[in-house]
């Protein structure tokens, strides 16, 4: 599929919620790790935060095929009811 080219004023906007530790909030960009990518197209990265130094992980998915995200990204957060 050939997309003409559109004015930018025309162009679809994506709005992507800036990654925030799940330790202690902040926006600031974590220490990277490692990056592990999937044969799916997806990819995931070890983070760690520069603040707080929390570990988590950032998990990337590629949409279905045809399929529109027009709804915010879902968010597990496991383990941290416990503090790990």
């Amino acid at each position: 599929m050939t997309m003409s080219k559109i004015r930018w004023s025309e162009a679809p906007i994506i709005y992507l919620p800036i990654p925030t530790c799940p330790g202690c909030g902040t926006i600031r960009k974590p220490d990277i790790k490692h990056v592990d990518r999937a044969g799916d197209g997806s990819f995931s990265r070890q983070c760690v935060c520069r603040e707080c130094g929390a570990r988590f992980v950032l998990v990337f998915e590629l949409p279905e095929s045809g399929e529109v995200h027009s709804q915010a990204p879902m968010i597990v957060m496991k383990g941290m009811e416990h503090g790990t």
